[in-house]
């Protein structure tokens, strides 16, 4: 929730107004951490195109002093990730470069390994973070897929009180993503020019 909350703070400040109640939120003692210091985030991609890579370039100067733990196996690096990874924890010009824990997940690894979509016996594993960034978009060919692992993330969402960001096309023409952005306890994000859901 800090992200959440330096992320108000860096919207507010870039409206020049307070339309969203940061500043009642920030006069609260301890109701902010600075920066997003002590929060673990994790960051989900898919893989960049004809690659394996879902990883930010870990030793950009930017993210000196973060501890990376790559939870779906060896990566290389991909430029979406550093991109992603820059505007959600670098040093530079994110809400939140105190964040110093970072997991990176693959979205085949997060909705097969994480989710465990399609196995109705086992809950979804536990993520390692209080925030989780998914900056990707798919839709499965099988309905009964995409409405169980939907569900799967709500139900992480809520066991685990974890606030979780989905993508959706910046593309208008493109239709609503059914992966993962029809969560009902997620967050949607797009552009004002991209696919709009029901």
């Amino acid at each position: 929730l800090a992200i959440c909350a330096t992320w108000l703070a860096s919207s507010a400040r870039a409206n020049d107004g307070d339309l969203i109640g940061y500043t009642d939120l920030a006069g609260h003692a301890g109701a902010l951490q600075a920066n997003g210091a002590g929060i673990a985030v994790a960051q989900v991609e898919a893989f960049a195109a004809s690659t394996s890579d879902y990883s930010p370039d870990t030793a950009a100067t930017d993210f000196a002093g973060k501890t990376f733990t790559n939870r779906s196996g060896t990566s290389g690096i991909s430029g979406h990730a550093t991109q992603v990874a820059m505007e959600f924890y670098g040093a530079s010009f994110s809400p939140a470069p105190g964040i110093s824990a970072v997991s990176l997940f693959s979205a085949e690894s997060f909705v097969s390994g994480l989710l465990r979509q399609g196995r109705s016996k086992r809950a979804p594993g536990g993520v390692g973070a209080a925030v989780v960034n998914n900056s990707w978009i798919a839709t499965l060919t099988d309905d009964a897929a995409n409405v169980d692992t939907v569900r799967r993330l709500d139900d992480l969402i809520n066991r685990d009180d974890v606030l979780v960001f989905n993508a959706v096309s910046n593309s208008a023409t493109d239709p609503f993503p059914l992966l993962l952005a029809s969560s009902v306890n997620g967050v949607s994000v797009g552009t004002l020019t991209g696919s709009h859901g029901p």
